[in-house]
């Protein structure tokens, strides 16, 4: 029964992993991106220095266009410098789109004010694979710094610090500089761009594993922190809470150094959202939130969307210092080094644009002929349209009561061009017939931006009752609009807080059913807001349906926005029109803080309305949403899930054989469901709060995740497991054989000294193969190895194969031709007759065996609880036994009766269940052909091969690629388990394993602890399962060197001992009842 359950728990939850990955294929969002285009022919001159000769594979270059070049090229540099540097395959070409926007940009404003940038060629390497190569573009990139700041020093103001501005991997390498205090004084900001920051995207290698835990502990002592605290709230913070949050007392090192990560939204599937943040980030921002850009980007175009590359540059522009004096750009530009501009105009460019917000009052009328039209509308909904423009200035006042419906106003302003538009004031006075303010203070750095399709949108919300607290005077809040030709709209909504607000829950994770929150909404309202609890892991998806019912205008627009309150710059925005609409979906990138109140700080989802329409809202699971992401935020846990499998697979293999039998492997297909394999996830939970708690053993992985996420992949690799396992058979049975002549055919060469050398050596296999394989290892790469290890166990597996079909068509052939002709051995006909009547015996004892277990049992039971005289006889009993069977013969019949039967019952009882649980294994051991044994062995040990070359393939690949530069990978992390490995595939290759040898309980219990480490520590850990899988394979071959033969047991004795067992049993319970009659 179990069995059948774990079949169909794993085939689902293949099929949810699946359609994870078809829904998130087919539902990626499109890419709205602009192309950034060069004006003139983009050009990369090489600049050469002495240390570029230790690094001839890597180089510095400085972007130029058309005539530009040969300033490039005779080094004459004035502007700020900026080093792009790429990430991983990256190329250095990819600054283009940056550099050239920058360069654009200097010749409008006449080059005043212009930067120059350079950029890094690391020769495409795989650096998110390969963590060998980290160290060395490091190194590269500090001899670049001071080479760009070397090209400055004839200038006058020389530039002393540079901007680095890195993609993917890049992004990380820039930030471990700061770790390093001789660099850290030429570095002035650093642009992280959808790079993994704090955690690296899979760590497959202990070298990526050791490049962040350096860097960690170096920047924990110098950089601030930002933790995300039980009270954290990122939802509506303003730019004065990033200017302020780093004004503390203490100063730490890196101070003045400002670090900002941006990441690329949903579309970048590379590199998770999550993964772009940082503790030690000033400034965080996913695309998604970033103003004026407000487009998810994937990893590739994070490099040349047009909407990005304009905002850094603006920012980048913002921070050069200003040079007052004639032919400035001549003496040289530089950054400003003060951190508080720096983080302020980073906060405008990224986070949130606001003008000053100095509270100085303003003059509202300057002159009785610039009076304006002054109206105040007492509708706490209404909306006032200019589809002309407006000719002049209009003040709409709105005023200040203290009533409960008069609480909360929004407003939305379409095509306002004044910077400065919303002012609280006292409007005390009286022109005409107008009540008008003469004195005003502005409010604007109160609104946001709002993203839109057509028009340029902007939003308030304010709290009257607490502006009008902080500002008893005040009677009015002014909306100024100022002459314009565009069409303008303003939307003025007031209501009192629950007015506009629904509390909503997150459904069970089992309930997909679609729920109404809002049948139809207000016609006129611009606002509402939903208030969601229950979403806290990073792989619940939420769908929130908006959907116009009926509008009275063609060109309705309505924007959605979410927010998570514990991320940071995470805001999402969709818009939603009647023609198309599309479901908000609503996620976390990062799983809620523990014990955080996500009743007081909820997520919340901003509509903000087309008036001219009615809406409905309704919200439902997102099935495919959520399995998207398992699939993208979880994958990595596939190789630990498979190994672990496997090991328990393997331990139930080699405990099927019954005590006493020659031993035989089991089937790996039916292992891998007989082994119980999800208790495993229970177990491994168990174990880890108890480390935990402990804090004895090392930190085992996060495991705060949902039991789903973890059934969920657990189950994908158990089914992926039964259908690899399948097809490795298939390739046994049909290619097996074609593969070993083809290999053969290719070995033998028709040059007679390769001939010679190479046909011998696949001849002495395996001891000879793994001698050659160890060599490459030394010379080449260990992943490479692996890989030819793994085709070297194959070839062995089809030759056992191969071995076992002769065996079994020259039995069966024997057979049919003793049943056809008869005997055909003259020599021995006692021999032959045996021969001729051992298949059919063995057959009638099969058929009986199978078709009657029911009657074996009760045979068994009956013989164990039937002492026959010629018993008595055969053991010699002594005069004292006589005596006491003498005395039990005197008994009661009827207690006498009545205490056997119970006691042969419960001994019926127990046998009955131990003999099912023995039938069952003996039934599937009897199944065992001798001559698959081996196979079933090995096939485990194939697969187990495969994840390790798997997990050493991406070393590989880096080696391939470096081959034009070194033969040997250095460093390499496949060479010291490939070696292990290898070494005790030579005992298992040369030895006819599995052996039928003592101790596979022992091994059993290895197996386990090893399949449990997997869980525990290596989920996100990848790297260790080298370690681990090499440890098994070492247990493996040790066992079969040094474990004992099984000694074959005299059936005559150990009947004789059973029946003594037996006998002194039933004396010691007649005895008792004996005594207790007397008694």
């Amino acid at each position: 029964m179990l069995t059948r359950l774990f079949l169909i728990v794993s085939l689902f939850s293949l099929c949810f992993y699946l359609y994870g990955i078809l829904y998130t294929i087919l539902n990626v969002e499109p890419n709205s991106c602009t192309m950034t285009y060069m004006f003139k022919y983009p050009q990369f001159v090489r600049i050469h220095f002495k240390e570029n000769d230790d690094f001839p594979k890597y180089g510095l270059y400085a972007y130029s266009e058309g005539g530009l070049t040969e300033k490039a090229r005779a080094k004459e540099f004035t502007g700020a410098p900026v080093i792009f540097v790429p990430g991983n395959s990256g190329s250095h070409k990819q600054a283009r789109s940056l550099a050239s926007i920058a360069l654009q940009k200097g010749l409008d404003n006449g080059w005043r004010q212009h930067l120059d940038y350079f950029t890094i060629d690391y020769n495409e390497e795989y650096s998110a694979l390969f963590g060998g190569y980290l160290e060395n573009q490091k190194t590269f990139l500090k001899h670049s710094i001071k080479t760009v700041l070397n090209l400055y020093k004839k200038l006058e103001h020389r530039p002393t610090q540079v901007v680095l501005v890195g993609h993917s991997m890049g992004g990380k390498i820039s930030e471990t500089l700061l770790a390093d205090p001789e660099y850290t004084p030429y570095i002035n900001t650093i642009i992280s761009i959808a790079g993994p920051v704090d955690q690296p995207v899979i760590n497959i290698d202990p070298y990526i594993e050791a490049f962040y835990r350096n860097t960690e502990n170096a920047l924990s002592n110098s950089m601030r922190i930002n933790e995300i605290t039980n009270t954290t709230n990122y939802c509506g913070k303003q730019i004065s809470t990033y200017v302020n949050s780093n004004k503390e007392k203490t100063k730490l090192p890196l101070d003045d150094i400002l670090f900002i990560t941006i990441g690329g939204g949903s579309r970048d599937f590379l590199v998770q959202s999550g993964l772009t943040s940082s503790k030690y980030s000033d400034i965080h921002a996913l695309t998604t939130s970033i103003p004026l850009v407000w487009l998810p980007v994937d990893h590739l175009c994070a490099v040349w969307c047009k909407e990005l590359m304009l905002v850094i540059n603006r920012f980048l522009y913002d921070i050069i210092s200003y040079q007052r004096h004639k032919n400035a750009y001549r003496s040289g530009q530089s950054f400003v080094k003060e951190k508080d501009i720096k983080l302020s105009k980073a906060s405008y460019h990224f986070v949130k644009p606001t003008r000053n917000q100095q509270r100085n009052e303003i003059n509202m009328i300057s002159n009785e002929h610039s009076l304006g039209d002054w109206v105040e509308d007492s509708r706490r909904v209404f909306n006032v349209a200019f589809k002309d423009g407006l000719k002049e200035t209009r003040y709409q006042m709105i005023r200040l009561l203290d009533i409960p419906q008069h609480q909360i106003l929004t407003v939305e302003a379409v095509n306002i061009e004044s910077h400065d538009w919303v002012y609280g004031c006292a409007a005390i006075e009286v022109v005409g017939s107008m009540r008008v303010c003469s004195k005003a203070t502005s409010l604007t750095h109160l609104a946001n931006h709002l993203p839109s399709a057509k028009h340029e949108r902007y939003f308030l919300s304010v709290d009257l009752h607490k502006l009008k607290r902080a500002n008893p005077n005040w009677t009015h809040v002014l909306l100024r609009i100022a002459p314009t030709r565009k069409p303008i709209w303003l939307n003025v909504d007031i209501h009192s807080p629950g007015d506009r607000l629904l509390q909503i829950q997150m459904p069970k994770w089992y309930s997909y059913s679609k729920v109404l929150l809002k049948n139809d909404t207000m016609l006129g309202s611009s606002f509402f807001r939903l208030a969601l609890t229950g979403l806290e892991e990073a792989h619940q998806a939420l769908e929130i349906e908006l959907k116009p019912r009926r509008c009275t205008s063609d060109e309705d627009h309505a924007v959605a926005e979410v927010c998570v309150p514990w991320t940071r710059g995470c805001e999402r925005f969709q818009y939603i029109t009647y023609k198309q609409h599309k479901s908000i979906m609503v996620s976390s990138t990062i799983p809620k803080p523990l014990k955080y109140n996500t009743s007081e700080n909820p997520i919340y989802i901003n509509l903000h309305l087309d008036p001219s329409c009615r809406y409905s809202v309704s919200m439902k699971n997102s099935f495919g949403g959520t399995l998207s992401r398992i699939f993208l935020q979880f994958s990595h846990w596939l190789p630990a899930h498979l190994t672990a499998i496997l090991f328990l697979a393997l331990r139930y293999q080699i405990s099927i054989s019954p005590q006493g039998s020659a031993f035989k492997c089991g089937k790996l297909h039916s292992a891998l469901l007989s082994c119980s394999p999800f208790f495993i996830i229970t177990a491994t939970r168990i174990f880890a709060k108890f480390i935990q708690s402990a804090r004895v053993l090392p930190e085992p992985d996060d495991f705060h995740q949902s039991m789903l996420v973890s059934i969920i992949i657990h189950g994908t690799a158990l089914a992926l497991l039964t259908l690899l396992t399948g097809g490795v058979w298939l390739g046994i049975t049909i290619c097996g054989s074609v593969l070993h002549k083809l290999i053969f055919k290719t070995v033998q060469l028709p040059i007679p000294p390769i001939s010679s050398a190479v046909v011998p050596i696949i001849q002495k296999i395996p001891v000879s193969a793994v001698v050659v394989l160890i060599s490459m290892m030394f010379a080449a790469c260990g992943g490479l190895g692996l890989i030819c290890a793994c085709v070297v166990h194959f070839i062995l597996m089809t030759k056992r194969y191969e071995d076992y079909l002769e065996e079994f068509v020259f039995k069966t052939a024997r057979m049919i031709a003793e049943k056809l002709f008869g005997k055909k051995s003259h020599n021995n006909p006692a021999s032959d007759a045996n021969n001729e009547t051992q298949p059919s015996d063995e057959k009638v004892e099969l058929e009986e065996s199978e078709s009657q277990p029911q009657q074996e049992n009760q045979s068994q039971l009956a013989e164990q609880n039937t002492l026959s005289s010629a018993d008595i006889q055969k053991l010699g009993l002594s005069k004292t036994d006589e005596d006491m069977l003498n005395r039990i013969d005197q008994l009661n019949d009827e207690e006498l009766d009545k205490l056997l039967k119970e006691t042969i019952d419960k001994q019926r009882e127990m046998n009955r269940q131990r003999l099912e649980a023995d039938a069952a294994k003996r039934k599937e051991y009897d199944s065992i052909h001798e001559g698959l044994s081996g196979i079933n062995f090995h096939m485990t040990l194939f697969l187990l091969l495969i994840l390790l070359a798997i997990m050493n393939f991406p070393a590989t690949l880096s080696w391939a690629k470096n081959y034009h530069y070194s033969r040997k990978l250095v460093p390499d992390p496949s060479l010291i388990p490939g070696t292990i490995v290898l070494a005790a595939l030579a005992i298992i290759w040369q030895f006819n394993t599995p052996r039928n040898i003592c101790a596979y309980r022992f091994v059993s219990v290895i197996l386990y602890i090893l399949a449990a480490i997997c869980i525990i520590y290596c989920q996100d850990s990848v790297y260790r399962l080298n370690a681990v899988i090499s440890t098994a394979f070492v247990f493996i071959a040790l066992h079969q060197i040094f474990a004992p033969k099984i000694k074959e047991a005299n059936s005559e004795d150990d009947g004789d001992d059973e029946l003594r067992v037996r006998i002194e049993k039933m004396k010691a319970t007649l005895t008792d009842s004996i005594i207790a009659e007397e008694g």
